[in-house]
Protein backbone atom coordinates (compact mmCIF):
# COMPACT_ATOMS: atom_id res chain seq x y z
CA UNK A 1 0.00 0.00 0.00
CA UNK A 2 3.07 2.39 1.30
CA UNK A 3 4.61 1.46 -2.54
CA UNK A 4 1.10 2.51 -4.41
CA UNK A 5 1.04 5.16 -2.65
CA UNK A 6 4.37 6.70 -3.08
CA UNK A 7 3.38 5.72 -6.95
CA UNK A 8 0.66 8.12 -7.07
CA UNK A 9 2.35 11.02 -5.43
CA UNK A 10 5.12 10.60 -7.85
CA UNK A 11 2.76 10.78 -11.38
CA UNK A 12 1.00 13.62 -9.72
CA UNK A 13 4.24 15.63 -9.28
CA UNK A 14 5.44 14.66 -13.00
CA UNK A 15 1.59 15.11 -14.04
CA UNK A 16 1.23 11.56 -15.20
CA UNK A 17 -1.78 11.64 -12.82
CA UNK A 18 -4.61 13.87 -13.55
CA UNK A 19 -8.05 14.60 -11.92
CA UNK A 20 -11.14 14.09 -13.35
CA UNK A 21 -12.51 16.07 -15.46
CA UNK A 22 -15.45 18.03 -13.16
CA UNK A 23 -17.95 20.85 -13.45
CA UNK A 24 -18.77 22.97 -10.21
CA UNK A 25 -21.82 24.52 -9.32
CA UNK A 26 -22.54 27.06 -6.94
CA UNK A 27 -25.17 25.88 -4.04
CA UNK A 28 -28.07 27.67 -5.42
CA UNK A 29 -27.64 25.48 -8.59
CA UNK A 30 -28.63 22.65 -7.22
CA UNK A 31 -31.70 21.94 -10.16
CA UNK A 32 -29.03 22.67 -12.80
CA UNK A 33 -26.46 20.33 -11.15
CA UNK A 34 -29.22 17.31 -11.39
CA UNK A 35 -30.49 18.29 -14.62
CA UNK A 36 -26.56 18.45 -16.12
CA UNK A 37 -26.11 14.67 -14.77
CA UNK A 38 -29.55 13.40 -16.11
CA UNK A 39 -27.79 14.23 -19.77
CA UNK A 40 -26.71 10.54 -21.08
CA UNK A 41 -23.55 12.32 -22.87
CA UNK A 42 -21.67 14.30 -19.86
CA UNK A 43 -18.39 12.65 -18.78
CA UNK A 44 -17.34 14.81 -15.78
CA UNK A 45 -17.99 14.20 -12.05
CA UNK A 46 -20.55 17.02 -10.66
CA UNK A 47 -19.79 18.95 -7.69
CA UNK A 48 -21.90 21.28 -6.03
CA UNK A 49 -19.59 24.31 -4.00
CA UNK A 50 -21.41 25.00 -0.53
CA UNK A 51 -19.40 27.63 0.56
CA UNK A 52 -15.58 29.23 -0.55
CA UNK A 53 -12.30 27.77 0.89
CA UNK A 54 -11.62 29.46 4.27
CA UNK A 55 -7.58 30.03 3.91
CA UNK A 56 -7.27 31.02 7.41
CA UNK A 57 -7.88 28.95 10.47
CA UNK A 58 -11.09 30.16 12.43
CA UNK A 59 -9.73 31.14 15.89
CA UNK A 60 -12.02 30.70 19.20
CA UNK A 61 -12.22 33.62 21.15
CA UNK A 62 -11.31 32.85 24.89
CA UNK A 63 -10.62 35.08 28.60
CA UNK A 64 -8.60 33.84 31.18
CA UNK A 65 -10.08 33.11 34.75
CA UNK A 66 -8.90 33.98 37.61
CA UNK A 67 -8.28 30.42 39.95
CA UNK A 68 -6.62 30.27 43.47
CA UNK A 69 -4.46 27.71 45.01
CA UNK A 70 -5.96 25.28 47.66
CA UNK A 71 -2.73 25.24 49.18
CA UNK A 72 -2.48 28.91 49.93
CA UNK A 73 -4.21 31.53 52.64
CA UNK A 74 -6.14 34.11 51.46
CA UNK A 75 -6.37 37.32 53.92
CA UNK A 76 -9.61 39.13 53.61
CA UNK A 77 -9.98 42.79 55.99
CA UNK A 78 -13.84 43.24 56.60
CA UNK A 79 -14.59 39.62 55.39
CA UNK A 80 -17.97 39.57 57.26
CA UNK A 81 -19.38 42.77 55.54
CA UNK A 82 -21.64 42.17 52.79
CA UNK A 83 -19.12 43.04 50.15
CA UNK A 84 -16.51 40.52 51.58
CA UNK A 85 -18.19 37.81 52.69
CA UNK A 86 -19.51 37.53 49.10
CA UNK A 87 -16.13 37.99 47.72
CA UNK A 88 -15.08 34.65 50.50
CA UNK A 89 -17.82 33.32 48.87
CA UNK A 90 -16.53 33.79 44.79
CA UNK A 91 -13.11 33.00 45.94
CA UNK A 92 -14.24 29.09 47.16
CA UNK A 93 -15.52 28.86 43.89
CA UNK A 94 -12.73 29.98 42.25
CA UNK A 95 -10.58 27.00 44.10
CA UNK A 96 -9.80 28.90 47.59
CA UNK A 97 -9.64 26.11 50.38
CA UNK A 98 -8.04 28.51 53.27
CA UNK A 99 -9.51 31.51 54.58
CA UNK A 100 -8.86 34.22 56.87
CA UNK A 101 -11.77 36.45 57.49
CA UNK A 102 -11.06 40.07 59.20
CA UNK A 103 -13.74 41.39 61.33
CA UNK A 104 -14.15 44.26 64.26
CA UNK A 105 -17.07 42.53 65.72
CA UNK A 106 -16.98 38.10 64.34
CA UNK A 107 -20.02 36.79 63.08
CA UNK A 108 -23.22 38.33 63.91
CA UNK A 109 -25.76 36.48 61.17
CA UNK A 110 -27.17 33.33 60.71
CA UNK A 111 -26.35 33.64 57.50
CA UNK A 112 -22.48 33.65 58.34
CA UNK A 113 -22.37 30.49 60.03
CA UNK A 114 -24.75 28.79 57.26
CA UNK A 115 -22.19 29.84 54.84
CA UNK A 116 -18.98 28.75 56.63
CA UNK A 117 -20.31 25.40 57.11
CA UNK A 118 -21.29 24.71 53.85
CA UNK A 119 -17.60 25.64 52.77
CA UNK A 120 -16.11 23.25 55.45
CA UNK A 121 -18.57 20.73 53.95
CA UNK A 122 -16.19 21.50 50.53
CA UNK A 123 -12.94 21.55 52.75
CA UNK A 124 -12.54 25.46 53.33
CA UNK A 125 -10.75 25.70 56.75
CA UNK A 126 -11.78 29.33 57.94
CA UNK A 127 -10.73 31.44 60.41
CA UNK A 128 -12.58 34.54 62.05
CA UNK A 129 -9.84 36.96 63.20
CA UNK A 130 -10.69 39.68 65.34
CA UNK A 131 -7.03 41.15 64.99
CA UNK A 132 -6.76 45.08 64.76
CA UNK A 133 -5.36 45.33 61.23
CA UNK A 134 -4.99 49.71 61.80
CA UNK A 135 -2.14 48.78 64.51
CA UNK A 136 1.26 47.34 63.40
CA UNK A 137 0.54 44.12 65.90
CA UNK A 138 -2.28 43.30 64.87
CA UNK A 139 -1.16 43.23 61.17
CA UNK A 140 1.39 40.85 61.91
CA UNK A 141 -0.72 38.74 64.29
CA UNK A 142 -3.15 38.26 61.17
CA UNK A 143 -0.29 37.75 59.10
CA UNK A 144 0.95 34.56 61.33
CA UNK A 145 -2.49 33.41 61.67
CA UNK A 146 -3.11 32.90 57.88
CA UNK A 147 0.91 31.64 57.66
CA UNK A 148 -0.66 28.73 59.31
CA UNK A 149 -2.81 27.76 56.99
CA UNK A 150 -0.23 27.56 54.28
CA UNK A 151 1.85 30.39 52.61
CA UNK A 152 -0.40 33.67 51.83
CA UNK A 153 -1.05 33.90 48.39
CA UNK A 154 -3.53 37.04 48.68
CA UNK A 155 -4.94 39.92 50.65
CA UNK A 156 -8.21 41.70 49.92
CA UNK A 157 -9.15 44.65 52.01
CA UNK A 158 -12.93 45.44 51.15
CA UNK A 159 -13.69 46.80 54.89
CA UNK A 160 -15.45 50.54 54.74
CA UNK A 161 -17.03 52.81 57.63
CA UNK A 162 -19.07 55.73 56.62
CA UNK A 163 -18.72 58.97 58.62
CA UNK A 164 -19.72 61.65 56.60
CA UNK A 165 -20.02 65.30 57.58
CA UNK A 166 -19.42 68.77 55.67
CA UNK A 167 -15.45 69.11 56.47
CA UNK A 168 -15.83 72.23 58.77
CA UNK A 169 -18.61 69.44 61.25
CA UNK A 170 -15.78 66.88 61.06
CA UNK A 171 -13.91 65.92 64.07
CA UNK A 172 -10.43 64.44 64.01
CA UNK A 173 -11.87 61.14 65.69
CA UNK A 174 -14.60 60.95 62.67
CA UNK A 175 -12.31 61.41 59.78
CA UNK A 176 -9.96 58.77 61.50
CA UNK A 177 -12.72 56.59 62.19
CA UNK A 178 -13.42 56.57 58.11
CA UNK A 179 -9.76 56.55 57.34
CA UNK A 180 -8.54 53.85 59.68
CA UNK A 181 -10.10 50.91 58.01
CA UNK A 182 -8.73 51.73 54.58
CA UNK A 183 -5.59 53.92 54.53
CA UNK A 184 -4.15 53.00 57.89
CA UNK A 185 -5.11 48.84 57.49
CA UNK A 186 -3.39 49.15 53.76
CA UNK A 187 -0.80 50.90 55.40
CA UNK A 188 0.27 48.32 57.34
CA UNK A 189 -0.87 45.37 55.34
CA UNK A 190 1.64 46.56 52.70
CA UNK A 191 4.50 47.26 55.42
CA UNK A 192 4.02 43.52 57.14
CA UNK A 193 3.16 41.67 53.73
CA UNK A 194 6.65 42.62 52.06
CA UNK A 195 8.74 40.65 55.04
CA UNK A 196 5.58 38.02 56.04
CA UNK A 197 4.24 36.87 52.58
CA UNK A 198 6.85 36.76 49.76
CA UNK A 199 4.85 34.08 47.63
CA UNK A 200 1.97 37.13 47.93
CA UNK A 201 0.00 37.04 44.27
CA UNK A 202 -2.40 39.35 45.02
CA UNK A 203 -2.86 42.41 47.27
CA UNK A 204 -6.46 43.81 46.33
CA UNK A 205 -8.61 46.60 47.23
CA UNK A 206 -12.00 47.88 46.92
CA UNK A 207 -12.07 51.62 46.70
CA UNK A 208 -14.81 53.96 45.84
CA UNK A 209 -15.84 56.34 43.11
CA UNK A 210 -15.55 58.59 46.08
CA UNK A 211 -11.55 58.93 45.31
CA UNK A 212 -12.29 59.19 41.37
CA UNK A 213 -15.04 62.66 41.61
CA UNK A 214 -16.05 63.53 45.11
CA UNK A 215 -19.00 63.70 46.89
CA UNK A 216 -20.08 66.22 49.68
CA UNK A 217 -19.71 65.28 52.95
CA UNK A 218 -17.55 62.71 52.50
CA UNK A 219 -14.27 63.90 52.52
CA UNK A 220 -12.78 61.55 54.81
CA UNK A 221 -13.87 58.91 52.74
CA UNK A 222 -12.56 60.32 49.90
CA UNK A 223 -8.71 60.93 51.44
CA UNK A 224 -8.99 57.05 52.30
CA UNK A 225 -9.65 56.26 49.17
CA UNK A 226 -7.09 58.29 48.04
CA UNK A 227 -4.52 57.03 50.06
CA UNK A 228 -5.08 52.88 49.59
CA UNK A 229 -4.66 53.78 45.83
CA UNK A 230 -1.42 55.53 45.93
CA UNK A 231 -0.16 52.72 48.07
CA UNK A 232 -0.85 50.33 45.71
CA UNK A 233 0.81 52.66 42.82
CA UNK A 234 4.28 52.42 44.97
CA UNK A 235 3.68 48.48 45.00
CA UNK A 236 3.30 48.52 41.28
CA UNK A 237 6.62 50.93 40.74
CA UNK A 238 8.11 48.21 43.34
CA UNK A 239 7.28 45.27 41.54
CA UNK A 240 5.13 43.80 43.77
CA UNK A 241 1.28 42.95 43.19
CA UNK A 242 -1.39 45.61 43.33
CA UNK A 243 -4.84 46.63 42.47
CA UNK A 244 -6.84 49.04 43.63
CA UNK A 245 -10.49 48.91 42.35
CA UNK A 246 -12.95 52.15 42.53
CA UNK A 247 -16.29 50.09 42.83
CA UNK A 248 -19.74 52.33 41.84
CA UNK A 249 -22.20 51.78 43.89
CA UNK A 250 -23.00 47.82 44.48
CA UNK A 251 -26.34 46.10 44.44
CA UNK A 252 -27.99 43.28 46.42
CA UNK A 253 -25.62 44.36 49.50
CA UNK A 254 -23.59 46.55 51.38
CA UNK A 255 -24.06 49.99 52.41
CA UNK A 256 -25.69 51.74 48.98
CA UNK A 257 -28.38 48.52 49.20
CA UNK A 258 -29.22 49.21 52.43
CA UNK A 259 -30.00 52.71 52.02
CA UNK A 260 -31.57 53.12 48.37
CA UNK A 261 -31.77 50.12 47.10
CA UNK A 262 -31.12 48.05 44.05
CA UNK A 263 -32.84 50.32 41.49
CA UNK A 264 -32.51 54.50 42.43
CA UNK A 265 -29.69 56.04 41.41
CA UNK A 266 -27.28 57.44 43.29
CA UNK A 267 -24.71 60.43 42.30
CA UNK A 268 -25.16 59.49 38.68
CA UNK A 269 -24.62 56.10 39.12
CA UNK A 270 -27.18 52.73 39.20
CA UNK A 271 -25.95 49.81 41.62
CA UNK A 272 -24.12 47.29 39.96
CA UNK A 273 -25.38 43.93 40.53
CA UNK A 274 -22.89 41.83 42.71
CA UNK A 275 -22.66 39.06 39.45
CA UNK A 276 -21.19 41.45 37.55
CA UNK A 277 -18.93 42.82 39.88
CA UNK A 278 -17.08 39.25 40.61
CA UNK A 279 -16.95 38.60 36.29
CA UNK A 280 -15.76 42.24 36.20
CA UNK A 281 -13.48 41.73 39.02
CA UNK A 282 -12.56 38.66 37.43
CA UNK A 283 -10.61 40.29 34.19
CA UNK A 284 -9.35 43.02 36.04
CA UNK A 285 -7.41 40.09 37.98
CA UNK A 286 -5.59 39.13 34.56
CA UNK A 287 -4.56 43.09 34.06
CA UNK A 288 -1.90 45.12 35.55
CA UNK A 289 -3.02 48.39 36.00
CA UNK A 290 -3.17 49.55 39.31
CA UNK A 291 -5.92 51.43 39.48
CA UNK A 292 -8.91 50.48 37.82
CA UNK A 293 -12.84 51.72 37.97
CA UNK A 294 -16.09 49.48 37.43
CA UNK A 295 -19.17 51.21 37.82
CA UNK A 296 -22.90 51.82 35.61
CA UNK A 297 -23.75 55.59 34.60
CA UNK A 298 -27.48 56.92 34.78
CA UNK A 299 -29.00 56.94 30.87
CA UNK A 300 -29.74 60.49 31.66
CA UNK A 301 -30.87 62.30 28.47
CA UNK A 302 -30.42 66.10 29.06
CA UNK A 303 -31.86 67.60 25.99
CA UNK A 304 -35.65 67.97 25.23
CA UNK A 305 -36.19 64.69 23.77
CA UNK A 306 -38.36 62.41 26.12
CA UNK A 307 -37.06 58.84 27.11
CA UNK A 308 -40.77 57.09 27.11
CA UNK A 309 -44.43 57.99 25.81
CA UNK A 310 -45.93 59.23 29.19
CA UNK A 311 -42.75 61.53 30.26
CA UNK A 312 -43.56 65.08 30.93
CA UNK A 313 -42.24 66.39 27.76
CA UNK A 314 -44.56 64.55 25.70
CA UNK A 315 -47.44 64.43 27.64
CA UNK A 316 -47.34 68.63 27.79
CA UNK A 317 -46.30 68.41 23.93
CA UNK A 318 -49.55 66.60 23.35
CA UNK A 319 -51.42 69.20 25.03
CA UNK A 320 -50.15 71.98 23.09
CA UNK A 321 -50.75 70.39 19.85
CA UNK A 322 -46.71 70.56 19.03
CA UNK A 323 -46.32 67.65 16.92
CA UNK A 324 -42.42 67.71 16.61
CA UNK A 325 -40.56 68.47 19.97
CA UNK A 326 -37.24 68.62 17.94
CA UNK A 327 -37.98 71.87 16.87
CA UNK A 328 -39.32 73.36 20.21
CA UNK A 329 -36.82 75.73 21.61
CA UNK A 330 -36.46 74.23 25.14
CA UNK A 331 -35.66 77.69 26.93
CA UNK A 332 -39.46 78.89 25.33
CA UNK A 333 -41.86 78.90 28.08
CA UNK A 334 -45.47 76.84 28.15
CA UNK A 335 -46.96 80.81 27.56
CA UNK A 336 -44.73 81.71 24.49
CA UNK A 337 -45.77 78.13 22.84
CA UNK A 338 -49.37 79.02 23.03
CA UNK A 339 -50.58 78.03 26.15
CA UNK A 340 -53.79 78.67 26.92
CA UNK A 341 -56.07 78.67 30.14
CA UNK A 342 -57.81 75.06 29.79
CA UNK A 343 -54.02 73.99 28.65
CA UNK A 344 -53.11 75.56 31.88
CA UNK A 345 -55.66 73.98 33.78
CA UNK A 346 -54.59 70.34 32.47
CA UNK A 347 -50.94 70.87 32.63
CA UNK A 348 -51.48 71.58 36.13
CA UNK A 349 -53.13 68.41 37.06
CA UNK A 350 -50.66 66.46 35.16
CA UNK A 351 -48.21 67.84 37.49
CA UNK A 352 -49.99 67.39 40.24
CA UNK A 353 -50.42 63.13 39.79
CA UNK A 354 -47.05 62.59 38.21
CA UNK A 355 -45.33 64.91 40.52
CA UNK A 356 -46.89 65.59 43.64
CA UNK A 357 -46.16 69.36 42.58
CA UNK A 358 -48.78 71.86 43.05
CA UNK A 359 -48.77 75.25 40.94
CA UNK A 360 -50.79 78.15 40.46
CA UNK A 361 -52.06 78.25 37.09
CA UNK A 362 -50.04 81.64 37.08
CA UNK A 363 -47.08 79.93 38.02
CA UNK A 364 -47.54 77.35 34.58
CA UNK A 365 -47.40 79.80 32.14
CA UNK A 366 -43.38 80.26 33.28
CA UNK A 367 -42.43 76.46 32.87
CA UNK A 368 -40.48 75.37 30.22
CA UNK A 369 -39.84 72.16 28.82
CA UNK A 370 -36.18 72.26 29.59
CA UNK A 371 -37.67 72.38 33.19
CA UNK A 372 -39.56 69.47 32.40
CA UNK A 373 -36.88 67.48 31.13
CA UNK A 374 -35.01 67.74 34.56
CA UNK A 375 -38.03 66.53 36.33
CA UNK A 376 -38.60 63.49 33.84
CA UNK A 377 -34.80 62.79 34.47
CA UNK A 378 -35.52 62.56 38.27
CA UNK A 379 -35.07 66.58 38.95
CA UNK A 380 -31.34 65.68 38.78
CA UNK A 381 -29.49 67.49 41.72
CA UNK A 382 -32.33 66.05 44.24
CA UNK A 383 -32.10 62.44 43.35
CA UNK A 384 -28.65 62.72 43.42
CA UNK A 385 -27.83 63.96 46.85
CA UNK A 386 -29.94 62.33 48.90
CA UNK A 387 -30.67 58.69 50.25
CA UNK A 388 -34.10 58.06 49.62
CA UNK A 389 -36.36 59.46 45.98
CA UNK A 390 -38.97 60.57 48.12
CA UNK A 391 -37.11 62.85 50.06
CA UNK A 392 -37.22 65.01 46.50
CA UNK A 393 -41.57 65.05 47.52
CA UNK A 394 -41.02 65.72 50.69
CA UNK A 395 -38.81 69.25 50.84
CA UNK A 396 -41.08 70.82 48.33
CA UNK A 397 -44.47 69.56 50.36
CA UNK A 398 -43.23 70.32 53.61
CA UNK A 399 -42.40 74.12 52.50
CA UNK A 400 -46.18 74.29 50.88
CA UNK A 401 -48.00 73.77 53.97
CA UNK A 402 -46.41 76.87 55.20
CA UNK A 403 -45.93 78.99 52.09
CA UNK A 404 -48.23 80.18 49.51
CA UNK A 405 -45.46 80.93 46.89
CA UNK A 406 -43.56 77.52 47.28
CA UNK A 407 -43.93 77.00 43.21
CA UNK A 408 -41.78 75.33 40.97
CA UNK A 409 -39.33 78.47 41.18
CA UNK A 410 -38.60 77.48 44.73
CA UNK A 411 -38.60 73.71 43.93
CA UNK A 412 -35.59 74.41 40.61
CA UNK A 413 -33.96 76.49 43.50
CA UNK A 414 -33.85 73.78 45.94
CA UNK A 415 -32.58 71.30 43.01
CA UNK A 416 -29.39 73.60 42.50
CA UNK A 417 -28.39 72.83 45.71
CA UNK A 418 -25.78 70.04 46.32
CA UNK A 419 -26.09 69.73 49.84
CA UNK A 420 -28.88 68.70 52.17
CA UNK A 421 -27.51 71.33 55.08
CA UNK A 422 -28.07 73.67 51.95
CA UNK A 423 -31.28 72.88 51.47
CA UNK A 424 -32.43 73.09 55.15
CA UNK A 425 -30.96 76.73 55.13
CA UNK A 426 -32.99 77.38 51.91
CA UNK A 427 -36.39 76.17 53.49
CA UNK A 428 -35.62 78.19 56.55
CA UNK A 429 -35.30 81.40 54.23
CA UNK A 430 -38.35 80.38 52.79
CA UNK A 431 -39.86 80.26 55.77
CA UNK A 432 -38.79 83.36 57.40
CA UNK A 433 -40.16 85.38 54.55
CA UNK A 434 -43.52 83.82 54.77
CA UNK A 435 -44.00 83.81 58.53
CA UNK A 436 -42.35 86.85 59.97
CA UNK A 437 -44.39 86.49 63.29
CA UNK A 438 -41.85 83.71 64.25
CA UNK A 439 -38.73 83.72 65.53
CA UNK A 440 -35.48 82.25 64.15
CA UNK A 441 -35.17 79.52 66.81
CA UNK A 442 -38.97 78.90 66.43
CA UNK A 443 -38.30 78.19 63.13
CA UNK A 444 -35.14 76.42 63.04
CA UNK A 445 -36.47 73.68 66.12
CA UNK A 446 -39.50 73.43 63.98
CA UNK A 447 -37.21 71.83 61.04
CA UNK A 448 -34.72 70.24 62.84
CA UNK A 449 -37.97 68.12 64.15
CA UNK A 450 -38.77 67.86 60.31
CA UNK A 451 -35.54 66.36 59.67
CA UNK A 452 -35.34 63.96 62.79
CA UNK A 453 -38.89 62.33 61.47
CA UNK A 454 -37.27 62.36 57.44
CA UNK A 455 -33.90 60.41 58.97
CA UNK A 456 -36.38 58.17 60.63
CA UNK A 457 -38.02 57.34 57.66
CA UNK A 458 -34.95 56.94 55.37
CA UNK A 459 -33.53 54.64 57.99
CA UNK A 460 -37.12 52.51 58.47
CA UNK A 461 -36.98 49.10 57.92
CA UNK A 462 -40.06 46.82 57.86
CA UNK A 463 -38.99 43.56 60.27
CA UNK A 464 -42.30 42.08 61.05
CA UNK A 465 -46.08 42.72 60.67
CA UNK A 466 -48.79 43.61 63.24
CA UNK A 467 -51.32 41.41 64.14
CA UNK A 468 -53.92 43.27 65.86
CA UNK A 469 -56.21 45.37 64.15
CA UNK A 470 -55.14 48.74 62.81
CA UNK A 471 -57.47 52.32 62.56
CA UNK A 472 -56.13 55.39 60.93
CA UNK A 473 -57.47 58.34 62.10
CA UNK A 474 -56.40 61.25 59.33
CA UNK A 475 -56.65 64.10 58.61
CA UNK A 476 -58.67 65.14 54.85
CA UNK A 477 -56.70 68.13 54.14
CA UNK A 478 -52.85 67.55 54.21
CA UNK A 479 -50.01 69.22 52.15
CA UNK A 480 -48.38 66.20 51.98
CA UNK A 481 -51.67 64.18 50.80
CA UNK A 482 -49.52 63.70 47.28
CA UNK A 483 -46.58 63.06 48.59
CA UNK A 484 -47.07 60.30 50.96
CA UNK A 485 -49.60 57.13 50.55
CA UNK A 486 -53.29 57.35 51.41
CA UNK A 487 -52.69 54.74 53.92
CA UNK A 488 -49.20 56.29 54.85
CA UNK A 489 -47.90 52.68 54.19
CA UNK A 490 -49.70 51.24 57.09
CA UNK A 491 -50.91 48.47 55.49
CA UNK A 492 -47.15 47.60 54.61
CA UNK A 493 -46.71 46.38 58.01
CA UNK A 494 -49.93 45.13 59.33
CA UNK A 495 -51.68 41.98 58.17
CA UNK A 496 -55.08 42.40 58.11
CA UNK A 497 -56.43 45.61 56.06
CA UNK A 498 -55.81 49.05 57.44
CA UNK A 499 -59.48 50.64 58.55
CA UNK A 500 -59.40 54.40 57.01
CA UNK A 501 -61.18 57.38 58.85
CA UNK A 502 -61.26 60.55 57.15
CA UNK A 503 -61.55 63.60 59.75
CA UNK A 504 -62.35 67.12 58.27
CA UNK A 505 -59.99 69.82 58.70
CA UNK A 506 -56.25 69.80 58.79
CA UNK A 507 -53.99 67.93 61.21
CA UNK A 508 -54.16 71.09 63.78
CA UNK A 509 -57.92 69.87 64.55
CA UNK A 510 -56.83 66.80 66.30
CA UNK A 511 -55.49 68.72 69.23
CA UNK A 512 -57.87 72.23 68.74
CA UNK A 513 -61.51 70.28 68.27
CA UNK A 514 -61.16 66.53 69.08
CA UNK A 515 -64.89 66.65 70.74
CA UNK A 516 -66.31 68.33 67.67
CA UNK A 517 -65.10 66.16 65.37
CA UNK A 518 -65.93 62.92 67.43
CA UNK A 519 -62.54 61.41 67.61
CA UNK A 520 -62.94 59.93 71.39
CA UNK A 521 -66.25 58.05 69.94
CA UNK A 522 -64.66 57.00 67.42
CA UNK A 523 -61.58 55.68 69.61
CA UNK A 524 -63.76 54.42 72.07
CA UNK A 525 -65.90 52.61 69.56
CA UNK A 526 -62.59 50.88 68.13
CA UNK A 527 -61.76 49.62 71.33
CA UNK A 528 -65.14 48.20 71.99
CA UNK A 529 -65.13 46.74 68.69
CA UNK A 530 -61.43 44.91 69.66
CA UNK A 531 -62.24 43.79 72.90
CA UNK A 532 -65.71 42.09 71.56
CA UNK A 533 -63.60 40.25 69.39
CA UNK A 534 -61.02 39.03 71.49
CA UNK A 535 -64.15 37.63 73.73
CA UNK A 536 -65.83 36.33 70.73
CA UNK A 537 -62.63 34.34 70.02
CA UNK A 538 -62.27 32.80 73.48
Amino acid sequence: MTILKNYINDGIRSGVVQPLNFKIFNSNQINQAIQFLAQDKHCFQVLVQIKDQVSETASIPACPRTYLYSNKSYIIVGGLGGMGFELADWMVSRGAKRLVLVSRTGMKSTYHDYRINVWKKQGVSTIISLDDVTTIEGTIGVLNEATKLGPIGGIFNTAVVLKDALFENQTPESFMESTNCKAIATSNLDTVSRTLAPELDYFVVFSSTTALRGYPGQTNYGYSNSAMERICEQRHSDGLPALAVQWGPVGDVGIVHRKVGDSASFAGYVPQRLKSCFETLDLLLQQSRPVVSSFLVCNKDKTVKSSGKNSLVDTVGRILGIKNMSKVNPKSTLLELGMDSLMSAEISKILLSKESIKISLKSNGQITFEMLAQLDDGRGEVYETTTEPTIKQMFFGFLQQFSRDADLRVFKQLSKIGTLEGKWQCMANVLIQENPDLSQEDITAFMMSYKARLECYANYAVAGKVRSKMVLLKARQSGMAKATAFDYGLNEICETPVEIIEIEGGHYCFYEKPLELGIPTIINKTLQQVESSVHTKL
